[in-house]
């Protein structure tokens, strides 16, 4: 596990794109991806192009990123950016499409129609915390992660399990597993 973290707002495009070639460099195989940002950057884009050719020896990093939860028909960008991505909406604990009508009662709902690939539990999903005060709880675990940015390392998890099988795989050809389609139409 490699953890390169950036701030949206305050992280520039050229580090953004330095942590893709530094992540592809260093033998990542999957990125999860739980961010998104308002204005397209031609540097995000080529660390991310980068790191779908050249990462592990040129089979491609296996890039998946949350689809946001603005509950519109379609992906934020850098998601919607280049056709590789894999772009997970959320579903809620009924297995329906996550929006403000599902039966969990919470107030949010997933982006969702063509640009998004696949789709993931997305709400009261338990996981570990900060430790401390850095936390968002006073223990070290959380019982209601939610959004599409926790639906996201569901999926990630999967790709990294299908090239632990298998990973002489390319990332096409994890995306084919996961059933993913990424020959027919431009996000």
């Amino acid at each position: 596990i490699m953890s390169l973290s950036i701030n949206p707002s305050s992280t520039t495009s050229a580090q953004i794109k330095n942590g893709y070639i530094i992540a592809a460099d260093n033998g990542c195989h999957v990125i999860s991806n739980s961010w998104s940002r308002g204005t397209p950057s031609s540097l995000v884009d080529e660390g991310i192009s980068y790191a779908l050719s050249h990462g592990r020896n040129g089979k491609g990093c296996v890039i998946v990123f949350s689809a946001v939860n603005d509950n519109r028909d379609r992906a934020n960008y850098p998601a919607n950016s280049n056709d590789s991505i894999i772009v997970v909406g959320a579903i809620s604990p009924c297995g329906e499409r996550k929006d403000f009508t599902s039966c969990d009662g919470e107030w949010w709902g997933s982006n969702y129609g063509n640009s998004i690939d696949v789709v993931a539990p997305g709400v009261k999903i338990r996981t570990t915390d900060n430790v401390g005060t850095a936390g968002k709880n006073s223990t070290n675990y959380m019982n209601n992660f939610n959004g599409t940015s926790s639906a996201c390392p569901h999926v990630a998890s999967v790709a990294a399990l299908v090239l632990s099988v298998n990973p002489f795989l390319t990332q096409k050809e994890v995306a084919d597993y996961l059933g993913v389609d990424q020959s027919y139409v431009s996000k």
